[in-house]
């Protein structure tokens, strides 16, 4: 049975700060340690977005994505904080402790959503990139149009 994967995103956060979150999640990540598989997207797509509760402008922008879907928050401070989850220095324990919260309740609002009939509208990743579905691979793209048969196609080009 494969794991289930989960999105997860970093909104407000400076660049020294993704670098670091995103490495600590990294070395969470194994099978054992997090209930699902992560997979880095844009905040839009997240379940599980880690947001700077410090900054007002990120925290507007997890308001207005929650109104679309709600997604479960890890929140994140510069200093210690009470609303905070965690906070600089980052404690790899609290971080996973956090993650492991927000990533099963993920899990169980997936679960709790009914799965359309044929799992239309369910994307589907491989390695980063939406596997196209059966109405897309129906329409035939325009440089695949080009080539004769009996030609193979190579980064666009016809040999």
């Amino acid at each position: 049975m494969s794991r289930p994967s989960v999105n997860l995103a970093l909104l407000g956060l400076g660049e020294h700060e993704q670098r670091v979150l995103v490495s600590a999640v990294s070395a969470l990540a194994g099978p054992t340690l997090l209930p699902a598989e992560v997979r880095w997207s844009s905040a839009d797509e997240a379940d599980v977005v880690i947001v700077a509760v410090d900054r007002p402008d990120a925290m507007r922008s997890l308001a207005e994505l929650q109104l679309v879907r709600p997604r479960e928050q890890v929140r994140y401070a510069d200093l210690p904080r009470a609303d905070a989850d965690i906070a600089r220095p980052l404690r790899i324990q609290q971080l996973l402790q956090a993650l492991q919260r927000a990533i099963q309740q993920a899990l169980e609002h997936a679960r709790a959503l009914p799965v359309p009939v044929g799992s239309v509208g369910v994307r589907q990743y491989y390695r980063g990139a939406e596997i196209r579905t059966s109405e897309a691979r129906d329409e035939v793209p325009a440089m695949a149009e080009s080539a004769s048969p009996g030609k193979r196609m190579y980064r666009g080009r016809a040999y």
